[in-house]
C-alpha cells in the first residue's frame, strides 16, 4: 500500500472515531435530558424568596380553621430572634413554630412543577385552587409577599405552592403541608401554670384506660407539702398529683411528662371532621361502651371553697383511619356526635404509658434509699447491686425491661474537702492528742504514723530488713491483714 493511501485511510479512521465520540456524548445528553429529575429535596433549584428576619413586622399564616400572627419578640441568649403570637404574648410556643418563620425568611423551590398555570382546575391538582393555607410575610417598609401552599405530591415528598404574583407552580419542603391543621392552641406549649393562669382550672383527677389493661387513676392531693429540691438530696416533692391506681404508694407522684405534654393533648383534641353527626352505631368506630381509649379530666376554677366550680372532660377514641392512620375517632361521652381527631394511636399509647407513671419507679427507689439514712457511698454501692440484679433479670427474660434503673444516677456524695475534714487532725489537733497519752509506746507510734504517712497496714507489715538506720529510709512494699500479709 502506497504511503498517501496510508495517511489517507488514518485519517479516515480517526474521523469515524470522532464520530463515534460525538454520537455517545449526544445520546448521553439526550438520556439525561429524559431522565426524571432528581427526587432529593436536598437539591435547591432556586429560593423564591431570601428575606432578613429583621426587616419582618409579622408573618400571618391564614390556615384551613384559624388566622396565626406571629410578631417578633426580642431575642435568647444565643442571639436568635424570638416569635409570639400577637394577642398572646405570654404563651410559650412549640418547636413546630420555627418552621413558619424559617418559611418567612427562606423559601426554597426543588422543582419547577409547571408554568403559568391558570387554569383553576389544574390548580386544584395540586390543592392550590383553594390554597390548604397562605402565609404572608409584612415587612417593616410596609410592602408583603405572600405564598400560597398547597397539597403533598404523592410520593410525600414535596409541597406543592406558587407565590404571589408567578403562575408557576413550584416544590418546596414536605413540612410545610402540616401547615393546614395549624392553630393557635396547637402551637402552644401548655403547662400545668398556664392551665391554673387560662381559666381551665386546676388539675384535679385524671383517669386513662386503654382497652383490655389496667386503668389508671391520678388525683390531687392538697395535703402533700410541695418542696423545692435542696441540695443534700433530701426527699422532695414538686407535684401533689398521685397515683390512686393502679399504684397505691405515697412515694410515687406523677411525672412532669404527665402534667405538661399529655393534658395539652387531653384537653385540646384538634377535629379535622366530622364523621357522623347522629351516630347510631360507635361499636364500628371502636367507641363503644368499651373504647379503644377511655380518658376523662376534672379540673376545677374558683379561689376558695364557696366559690369552686367542677368542669369534667370525658373522652372516647375509637380506630385510627386514614393512609398513614393519622386519624382518630373520637366522641365525648353523651354526645351522638363522631368526630375524626388528628392524632394517632402511637401517640396516645406514649400518652398511657406516660399515665401508667412509667418514669416513676426510678423517683420511688430513690426515695425509699434515702429514707434509710445511710450514707451517699453506701447508697451508691447498694445502687450498683439494685442494677446488676435488675440487668441479670433482664437477660434471662424475667422482666420485660431495665427502665425502672436505667435513669437512676448516683447519689450526690458531700465535696471531698467536707468529707474528709472530721477525719484527719491538723497539727495542732494531733499535738493535743499526743500530749494526752500516758504510754510512751502509743505515742511514739502515733508520731511515726503521723509523720509517714503509713497506713496502719502497711506500718503492721514491716519487718527488720524493711529498716535501714544507716540510710535513714523506710522500704513500704507490702500490707497486712488479719488473714495475709499482701505486697
Amino acid at each position: 500500500m502506497s504511503k498517501k493511501k496510508t495517511v489517507i485511510l488514518g485519517l479516515l479512521v480517526l474521523v469515524l472515531l470522532a464520530a463515534a465520540v460525538i454520537g455517545v456524548s449526544v445520546m448521553n445528553r439526550v438520556k439525561e435530558a429524559n431522565a426524571p429529575e432528581e427526587s432529593s429535596s436536598s437539591i435547591v433549584l432556586k429560593n423564591l424568596w431570601e428575606n432578613s428576619r429583621e426587616d419582618m413586622k409579622s408573618i400571618d399564616l391564614k390556615t384551613q380553621t384559624d388566622l396565626i400572627t406571629l410578631v417578633p419578640n426580642g431575642y435568647n441568649k444565643t442571639g436568635t430572634m424570638l416569635w409570639v403570637i400577637e394577642g398572646h404574648e405570654d404563651w410559650h410556643l412549640i418547636n413546630t413554630y420555627q418552621n413558619i418563620v424559617t418559611m418567612a425568611a427562606l423559601l426554597p423551590a426543588y422543582k419547577l412543577i409547571e408554568e403559568d398555570v391558570t387554569d383553576p382546575d389544574r390548580l386544584d391538582d395540586f390543592g392550590l385552587k383553594d390554597p390548604t393555607s397562605v402565609l404572608t410575610v409584612n415587612f417593616k417598609d410596609g410592602t408583603s409577599k405572600t405564598c400560597y401552599v398547597g397539597i403533598l405530591s404523592s410520593d410525600k415528598e414535596y409541597t406543592f405552592c406558587r407565590i404571589e404574583g408567578d403562575n408557576n407552580v413550584y416544590a418546596t419542603n414536605s413540612e410545610y403541608a402540616k401547615f393546614a391543621s395549624f392553630t393557635r392552641n396547637s402551637i402552644r406549649l401548655t403547662t400545668m401554670a398556664e392551665i391554673d393562669n387560662s381559666g381551665k382550672g386546676t388539675l384535679m383527677y385524671v383517669f386513662v384506660q386503654k382497652k383490655g389493661e389496667t386503668p389508671v387513676e391520678i388525683k390531687k392531693d392538697e395535703s402533700i407539702v410541695l418542696t423545692e429540691r435542696p441540695v443534700d438530696g433530701a426527699i422532695y416533692r414538686t407535684t401533689d398529683n398521685v397515683f390512686v391506681q393502679p399504684y397505691t404508694n405515697p412515694y410515687i407522684q406523677v411525672g412532669t411528662d404527665l402534667e405538661y405534654n399529655y393534658l395539652q393533648y387531653l384537653t385540646t383534641p384538634e377535629v379535622v371532621e366530622t364523621v357522623d353527626a347522629d351516630c347510631q352505631d360507635f361499636e364500628q368506630y371502636g367507641l363503644g361502651e368499651e373504647p379503644e381509649y377511655h380518658e376523662k379530666l376534672i379540673t376545677r376554677t374558683g379561689d376558695s371553697e364557696d366559690n369552686y366550680e367542677y368542669n369534667t372532660t370525658d373522652y372516647y377514641f375509637g380506630y385510627t383511619y386514614g393512609d398513614s392512620n393519622q386519624y382518630i375517632y373520637f366522641r365525648e361521652a353523651g354526645s351522638s356526635m363522631v368526630l375524626g381527631v388528628d392524632a394517632s394511636e402511637a401517640m396516645l399509647t406514649e400518652a398511657y404509658e406516660k399515665a401508667m407513671g412509667l418514669e416513676n419507679p426510678p423517683y420511688f427507689i430513690r426515695q425509699r434509699m434515702q429514707d434509710s439514712g445511710k450514707e451517699p457511698d453506701a447508697l451508691n454501692e447498694l445502687l450498683k447491686r439494685l442494677k446488676a440484679m435488675i440487668r441479670w433479670a433482664y437477660a434471662q427474660d424475667l422482666i420485660p425491661d431495665t427502665r425502672c434503673v436505667d435513669k437512676l444516677s448516683k447519689f450526690k456524695a458531700p465535696p471531698h474537702r467536707i468529707s474528709i475534714q472530721d477525719k484527719y487532725l491538723d497539727s495542732a489537733e494531733l499535738k493535743k492528742v499526743v500530749d494526752q497519752m500516758s504510754v510512751q509506746q502509743w505515742k511514739l507510734l502515733t508520731q511515726f504514723l503521723a509523720l509517714s504517712g503509713l497506713r496502719f497496714s502497711e506500718f503492721c507489715a514491716l519487718e527488720k530488713r524493711d529498716v535501714d538506720l544507716d540510710q535513714h529510709v523506710i522500704h513500704v512494699n507490702k500490707g497486712y491483714d488479719s488473714n495475709n500479709i499482701f505486697t
